[in-house]
């Protein structure tokens, strides 16, 4: 909890400093109305899923021309990876991988296939992991790092925040 409290990200098995951003719960609300063709669900094992979550992975970072430097089914060595996997009228569509800390809620990778690009599923992901993390108890759903233009879609969420090095900010001019 500390940790997450301070900015710091959990990746590839170590803690690690960086200008983290967070969604304050409480003041949530969605961005788009999801459709109720988009359901959602967490689950610890996801080897029953296991080609499909590929293929999206593989579309995502394809259609992004990202480096494949990541491997979101590598298991958490404490147990604390979940995934939530959505589907768009019954058909697998995206996933995020969760990290649930003793004190918080982590979303790590939240990728979507290019085929469902009408769904917006990038704010429905964010929905469900944030009505999802409330009814567990916590207060915040750290969203990874906030770098780069890449990253401003966060600073529209209600309830955004990101860590300045020394305490959570809202000012989205710095």
């Amino acid at each position: 909890k500390y940790a997450l409290e301070n900015g710091w990200v959990y990746d590839k098995r170590k803690w690690h400093q960086v200008r983290s951003t967070r969604i304050v719960l409480d003041e949530y609300k969605p961005i788009k109305k999801i459709s109720k063709d988009i359901t959602g669900e967490w689950v610890k094992d996801v080897s029953e899923y296991r080609n499909a979550l590929e293929n999206i992975y593989y579309d995502y970072i394809a259609v992004r021309s990202l480096t494949d430097s990541f491997n979101p089914f590598e298991g958490d060595d404490e147990g604390r990876d979940f995934y939530l996997l959505l589907k768009c009228s019954g058909e697998l569509c995206g996933f995020s991988k969760i990290l649930v800390h003793t004190g918080g809620v982590e979303s790590v990778i939240s990728p979507w296939h290019s085929d469902f690009k009408k769904y917006s599923l990038g704010w429905a992901i964010i929905d469900f992991e944030c009505k999802e993390t409330k009814s567990r108890g916590f207060e915040h759903l750290y969203i990874g790092a906030g770098y780069d233009k890449g990253s401003l879609y966060k600073s529209k969420i209600p309830g955004f925040e990101w860590w300045n090095g020394s305490s959570w900010s809202r000012n989205l001019e710095l």
